[in-house]
């Protein structure tokens, strides 16, 4: 018997593991792919990726180049999928006091999301008019809003959060600009001592969050090892450690 027909029931094997693994990826991506389709038309949005200009679906991470962006590291626009976004703003578990800010908003799903849970305000942060413009468009529209939304088109980095208490980012920016609007979110606590939470989906920097010493992390769900092939769907929740 050769070596080929040897190995051959341990390869067969192996290839018909390969693919079930590859049949059961496709089908939970059609799984997202449908309930996605499904809560948008419950909500009464359209936060999906556009036709073309800067929502279109783009290869790679980088995003659109901007001068509007002080470190240049915006990523491509990639909406959260509602089985995460819905888990995510359990484990946040927004309140009446609270003032949500999403940074990087896109299109508007997280905004419109959390708009139906009542709170003080939402607001979202985007870098591009166009993204701007649909994001308003669909918190005017969400089905069930129970709070008033606010978009704002500038750099993350220069807005003030003192009033802010819910931080989300879905994975909006590089290092760069993730260390420094953190930077400006601890200055924003000294100004006015309070108690934040942040969730970050699909945290591909997620070791500027553990350098952060004011900030530790309290829950997660996902692997976050970026080494793990389902990283993609990790969010990890972080909040201060005192109200400094």
């Amino acid at each position: 018997m050769t070596d080929t027909a040897q190995q051959s029931p341990g390869s067969n094997k192996e290839a018909e593991a390969e693919e079930r693994r590859t049949f059961l990826e496709r089908a939970v991506r059609r799984g997202y792919m449908a309930w996605n389709a499904l809560n948008e038309i419950v909500l009464g949005v359209e936060t999906e990726y556009s036709v073309s200009g800067v929502g279109a679906r783009m290869p790679g991470i980088q995003g659109v180049e901007t001068d509007r962006s002080r470190y240049r590291d915006n990523v491509r626009y990639a909406p959260l999928d509602y089985v995460r976004l819905r888990r995510m703003m359990d484990l946040l578990a927004p309140g009446v006091d609270d003032v949500f800010y999403d940074l990087g908003s896109g299109r508007g799903r997280i905004l419109c999301t959390a708009a139906r849970h009542r709170m003080k305000r939402v607001v979202g942060i985007e870098l591009f008019e166009e993204l701007c413009v649909s994001a308003r468009e669909n918190a005017a529209r969400v089905r069930g809003r129970q709070t008033p939304v606010d978009v704002i088109c500038a750099d993350v980095v220069t807005v003030d959060y003192s009033d802010g208490t819910i931080f989300t980012l879905h994975l909006p920016f590089g290092e760069a600009t993730t260390r420094a609007v953190l930077q400006v979110i601890r200055d924003s606590l000294r100004t006015n001592p309070r108690n934040i939470r942040i969730g970050y989906a699909h945290p591909l920097y997620e070791y500027v969050f553990a350098e952060a010493s004011w900030l530790e992390k309290y829950a997660s769900f996902r692997p976050t090892d970026a080494t793990n092939k389902n990283f993609w769907r990790s969010v990890s929740f972080w909040r201060n450690k005192s109200a400094l």
